[in-house]
């Protein structure tokens, strides 16, 4: 009988760990891509994250994931988050530093968009987070590197 606990307690530790990588992955809208972290950075204050979006679909047409967003709304919409504490985007010169919009394209790989951003940095003991941009479920949890 311990064997098979046993055996069963391994396989099911297994069967989560697939779950658990999928969880950094994202669903855009049309659940045709979906968004992944490649690099978030912490430096001097400031949290750089960036995404790649990919498909797996053969006919993905493509989507636009947000357009111009006011700058008034741009906080509420884009963030990043852990627990209650959410990081909003980093300002220079008083303009947010991310894209003004993300469009995914077909190309002739699996990758179909790529996008960029930075944040304010959370504290040194905030170790992973969550992404949320309009469109897309959180994209998350990612690992946050410290330099």
């Amino acid at each position: 009988m311990k064997p098979l606990l046993i055996a069963l307690f391994l396989t099911a530790g297994t069967a989560a760990a697939p779950a658990l990588a999928q969880d950094a992955r994202a669903a855009t809208a049309s659940g045709q891509a979906w968004a992944e972290v490649s690099r978030a950075v912490a430096q001097d204050g400031i949290l750089h994250v960036e995404l790649r979006f990919l498909t797996d679909h053969p006919a993905y047409p493509g989507e636009r994931i947000y357009d111009h967003i006011p700058a008034d709304r741009l906080n509420a919409m884009i963030y990043v988050m852990k627990g209650d504490q959410s990081f909003p985007l980093w300002l220079e010169g008083g303009k947010a530093m991310v894209p003004d919009r993300l469009e995914l394209r077909v190309g002739d790989g699996p990758q179909v968009g790529h996008w960029q951003a930075a944040f304010v940095a959370p504290h040194h003991d905030v170790t992973e987070a969550f992404l949320h941009l309009p469109n897309l479920a959180p994209v998350g949890p990612f690992r946050i590197e410290r330099r």
